[in-house]
């Protein structure tokens, strides 16, 4: 339920699941999320919400078994850190990311990518960050990504760039009475340094988080208007120190219900 540059939340869906009409080298993944609240990592970007949209796009091409990838990701909030917070703007951030990925043999998938993400309400400074992982496509579908901060802060601190782990898993279980698929993620996201600073320091643990997606296709075959699905799910999060504290309200919970539409072509 991660996308495939693993912009989103672990509720937000691979964009595309499933194969497509397309059989060529280039296709292209779209989506559009309506989630309860914007959750980032565990740090939880929005106290008051209201309406939250977040459009995604995602173009992939094929060099043999090798795939660069092109994304772009939007948050678009109405609460109190969009058009009803102090900057009055729906537009909360935005993400670009390039990505290249490689086979690594045993059925495992190396992918290197490069994201900008603009600051909150275009408030503070765009920050940069470089991301490895390392995905397998045995059956629990386990992954492990490490990222690292170039340029800004996730956790709004700027006293050294931070780095961050994320182990996880993401497996895949077919329902064969609607034709749909059920994933069960779990995963957990540390700091290696300076990623989850508080009041009295970095924290070393960030969030625990398992969830629930389900997508059902609305057309079969694809054909000449690409693969469409309607997905929903809920996250259900354990947070660490700084996320509860600086980001949760001192809430050590936090539960996040998503529906969205996709299309693959």
């Amino acid at each position: 339920m991660v996308a495939v540059v693993s912009l989103g939340s672990a509720a937000t869906p691979a964009l595309a699941q499933g194969g497509g009409a397309n059989s060529g080298a280039i296709t292209w993944s779209a989506n559009v999320d309506v989630p309860s609240v914007y959750v980032f990592r565990g740090m939880v970007q929005e106290r008051d919400p209201a309406a939250t949209v977040q459009p995604s796009g995602d173009l992939q091409i094929a060099f043999g078994k090798m795939m660069a990838t092109l994304s772009t990701w939007h948050s678009l909030q109405s609460g109190s850190s969009g058009s009803k917070g102090p900057t009055g703007r729906l537009h909360y951030e935005e993400r670009l990311a390039a990505g290249f990925s490689v086979p690594t043999g045993a059925g495992t998938t190396l992918t290197t990518t490069y994201t900008a993400y603009t600051a909150p309400g275009n408030l503070f400074e765009t920050r940069h960050e470089v991301g490895l992982r390392l995905a397998s496509r045995q059956m629990l579908k386990p992954y492990g990504l490490v990222a690292v901060e170039l340029k800004g802060a996730a956790d709004g601190i700027a006293d050294g760039h931070g780095s961050y782990l994320e182990l996880g898993v993401g497996p895949a279980l077919p329902l064969s009475f609607m034709r749909g698929t059920l994933t069960v993620p779990a995963r957990v996201g540390v700091s290696l340094k300076n990623y989850y600073q508080g009041f009295d320091g970095d924290h070393r643990f960030g969030f625990f988080d398992v969830g629930g997606l389900l997508t059902v296709p609305l057309n079969r075959s694809g054909g000449a208007y690409g693969r469409w699905n309607l997905h929903g799910g809920v996250d259900v999060y354990l947070l660490g120190d700084t996320p509860k504290v600086v980001f949760n309200n001192g809430s050590k919970t936090k539960i996040v219900g998503l529906v969205g539409l996709g299309l693959r072509y």
